[in-house]
């Protein structure tokens, strides 16, 4: 293996660590989605090599990891590593504050997309139709939180 893949392979298992790691209930909403980050990452540092099929696998890991229905990490960072390919010329132009606000974006949408297919399932499984208010407002906060720790990275 190279040993631009090693550092890969090492980073998501570092991630996948982290993003099982027990934490109390009040910390989700702090705690920022480590995987997420570091497909992220990887797709803007080498766009050409790990993109999608990359952000796919590693989905189905978290998948796996988090005992999760199969695919749904899967998609979602799949949608994620798409968007981040397609405007990853764009981004690594502007600078690190600017870049803060795409991948609130980027997060705010897994959180949506993530948050809404774990309230169906729980709609359908506990028969209440009203979604709660503070779920919404949690995404955005979480997304803004983590956000700002892409400040550190970039």
């Amino acid at each position: 293996m190279d040993g631009r893949y090693r550092l890969v392979a090492l980073t998501v298992f570092a991630a996948m660590i982290l993003s099982a790691l027990p934490i109390p209930q009040w910390a989700h909403v702090f705690w920022p989605e480590w995987v997420l980050l570091v497909v992220i990452y990887w797709c803007l540092a080498m766009p050409e090599r790990l993109n999608i099929k990359f952000a796919w696998f590693v989905g189905i890991l978290s998948d796996l990891l988090e005992g999760s229905l199969l695919g749904q990490h899967a998609l979602l960072y799949t949608l994620i590593a798409w968007l981040t390919t397609y405007f990853y010329q764009r981004l690594r132009l502007y600078p690190p504050h600017q870049q803060v606000f795409f991948i609130a974006l980027l997060l705010l949408i897994y959180i949506k997309t993530h948050n809404a297919c774990v309230f169906q399932w729980y709609s359908r499984t506990t028969c209440s139709t009203t979604p709660t208010p503070s779920l919404y407002q949690l995404a955005c906060l979480k997304a803004t939180l983590q956000s700002s720790c892409w400040q550190g990275v970039a």
